[in-house]
């Protein structure tokens, strides 16, 4: 098949990455765009692939009027097909139900799911069975995007393995060990960091080779992350929690974990052993977001071996841009992040000038003020404070 093209997202272009489906390919990521190309009244959205971090190659054209249309190129570079790929009938006694028709490889259209709700508001799958679309409800044109691509793209052998470009940014060599790894279905999803969110580290790493060592049948990513974790010194570590509060965030912008902790409690090898452990557990996170689960409960893994493969491929990344910086817990990581940033600024002094930073308080993105002592510590803190005053 040749190469789809790709296209440039702008920074404020409307768009959204879905969850990992289960019957995606690893180390893709799916979603929809609105209004890439312009004005047009009878578009819904876009299906896309994204591409690295900057661009989508397109997939399908999701019409106000129920139909999906398989398409590389814009409508206004391509005329849309005859027929549509896949439809939403909708019952003509009750416009709240209905179903998703899919044409087959002879051309005619065959029922594949039933739907609830209406296309004016949320709709979901109805299923005799849990699935993707039957534990979510999305606005119709999201819902559309969705079911075209679990019935209709992931279905297509020569589209599933298609390639475009180097997905997240992955060099070339990089990406021939994801497209090579084959996910085994599990029978039922499992959640790698179950409890890392509420539960102290050292309960919550202890938990997770718990858990592992006596499942009947661990799971290879299982199997990888209590290999990867059981080379930790949970009793030191345990030492050291007791010496300095601990709290772990997630970044979402770039996916990664950060250990918070007070360092001018710690002697510097207690200092590199933490580190080490949030190395891991950014190891084991990025394997997570290439087979395409995150932090879902994974629906399919890849074996030992190939995890052990993959991770080979993976940096160690950790944000390092403001360490001694407190970052709140994952619900408001995206505002703790804003605070981090305007308060490198005031540091620099040279973005932004002492007569702009008068108040002694810093905004974070969702509207409230955080006090500066609350939220930097040490040379910090007292830096900041000396530029607002």
């Amino acid at each position: 098949m040749a190469e789809r093209p790709t296209y440039k997202l702008r920074f404020l272009d409307p768009k959204k990455r879905f969850p990992a489906m289960p019957e995606q390919p690893a180390g893709r990521s799916y979603g929809v765009v609105w209004k890439l190309f312009g004005e047009d009244q009878h578009e819904s959205c876009y299906v896309v692939e994204f591409v690295g971090k900057s661009h989508v190659s397109l997939l399908g054209y999701v019409s106000v009027s129920g139909e999906v249309y398989k398409v590389d190129r814009p409508v206004s570079e391509a005329p849309l097909p005859n027929d549509p790929d896949m439809e939403l009938v909708l019952d003509e006694s009750d416009s709240g139900i209905g179903e998703i028709m899919v044409r087959g490889a002879n051309g005619t259209m065959r029922a594949c799911a039933r739907t609830v709700g209406s296309p004016e508001g949320p709709m979901r799958e109805q299923s005799d069975h849990e699935t993707w679309n039957s534990t979510r409800s999305l606005p119709y044109g999201e819902f559309m995007a969705s079911m075209f691509l679990r019935y209709v793209i992931f279905a297509d052998s020569e589209n599933t393995i298609a390639s475009t470009a180097d997905a997240d940014g992955l060099d070339e060599g990089m990406q021939n060990v994801v497209d090579k790894i084959k996910l085994v279905k599990l029978p039922e999803p499992v959640e790698v960091f179950l409890g890392f969110n509420t539960t102290p580290l050292p309960d919550a790493i202890e938990t997770l080779l718990y858990r592992v060592d006596h499942a009947e049948n661990p799971s290879g990513i299982e199997r990888y992350a209590a290999a990867l974790m059981s080379e930790i010194d949970l009793p030191r570590l345990r030492t050291i929690a007791a010496k300095s509060e601990m709290s772990l965030a997630r970044i979402d912008r770039s996916k990664l974990f950060y250990l918070n902790f007070d360092r001018s409690l710690l002697d510097q090898d207690e200092i590199d052993m933490l580190l080490a452990i949030e190395c891991r557990l950014n190891r084991l996170s990025g394997i997570l977001e290439h087979i395409g689960a995150g932090l879902v409960p994974a629906a399919s893994s890849p074996s030992l071996e190939a995890a052990r493969s993959l991770m080979r491929g993976i940096s160690p990344r950790r944000p390092t841009m403001f360490p001694d910086c407190l970052i709140r817990p994952r619900a408001i990581t995206r505002g703790a992040n804003r605070v981090r940033w305007l308060a490198s600024r005031a540091v620099s002094g040279m973005c932004v000038p002492a007569s702009r930073v008068l108040s002694r308080r810093l905004t974070w993105s969702r509207g409230s003020t955080i006090p500066i002592g609350q939220t930097l510590r040490g040379d910090y803190a007292r830096s900041v404070w000396a530029v607002c005053r």
